[in-house]
């Protein structure tokens, strides 16, 4: 994560918030929050870990109509916290865009 930058609280956390590309529809349950829209569900799942609290965050990617898993992340201690899952989770969404998008390319060229 360290190499990311996506630890470092600087004064881009506005910025991140104006330019996040993703928009999601929201539902919260007792157990879990889920987002999704017409490319991604997420599932963002607290959960009480064998010491300290945790978050596993689920990310699926959506191709026609059927989401497919394509990472999942924990998050505990000091970084369990909204502000950073938001973040993290942010990075990871834009990463799979981005292998998506090469992906397309690489088919389109064969």
């Amino acid at each position: 994560m360290r190499d990311t930058n996506l630890l470092n609280s600087t004064d881009q956390d506005q910025d991140l918030l104006q330019q996040h590309p993703y928009y999601f529809h929201v539902i919260e349950e007792e157990d879990k929050v889920t987002l999704f829209n017409h490319q991604f569900a997420v599932w963002i799942v607290p959960q009480q870990g064998e010491t300290e609290k945790e978050t596993l965050t689920l990310i699926a990617y959506i191709e026609d109509e059927i989401p497919l898993l394509e990472l999942v992340f924990r998050t505990a201690g000091i970084y369990n916290t909204p502000k950073y899952i938001l973040r993290v989770l942010r990075h990871f969404l834009k990463e799979i865009m981005d292998n998506e998008e090469a992906i397309q390319r690489l088919i389109e060229e064969y």
